[in-house]
């Protein structure tokens, strides 16, 4: 594995770290049954991206990896400060989706498949 693929699979994990750990205080900032849902698949879409992205280490492109690494990183420190004080749930579970759109998109090449700007 190219020290940039091991970067962007430590960044993948920065994101499913993320919602896993503040899965139950996102919860409860949740108002409606859409942005739980929301929450819910993009936390699921989290946890397969990087599931898929050890699984597929083989086939990651590492171009891609690298040319999208510093859109990950940038959406990951967006998601830590987000997290100090989450007052908009719905700007934060549209970056999450972002960050794990981002997180795909090395492995399959096809980020829009698992997770869009619904979570769904």
């Amino acid at each position: 594995m190219t020290q940039g693929v091991q970067s962007y699979r430590a960044e993948i994990e920065v994101t499913c770290r993320s919602l896993e750990e503040h899965y139950k205080t996102l919860y409860e900032k949740c108002v409606t049954a859409d942005q739980k849902t929301q929450l819910r698949n993009t936390y699921s879409a989290a946890r397969y991206a990087f599931w898929k992205f050890d699984e597929m280490e083989s086939a990651v492109k590492s171009d891609l990896a690298e040319s999208t690494y510093n859109d990950l990183k940038v959406a990951n420190t967006r998601i830590k400060a987000m997290l100090k004080n989450v007052d908009d749930i719905p700007a934060f579970l549209n970056l999450a989706a972002e960050a794990v759109r981002l997180a795909e998109l090395p492995v399959d090449g096809q980020a829009d498949r698992y997770v869009d700007q619904k979570g769904a």
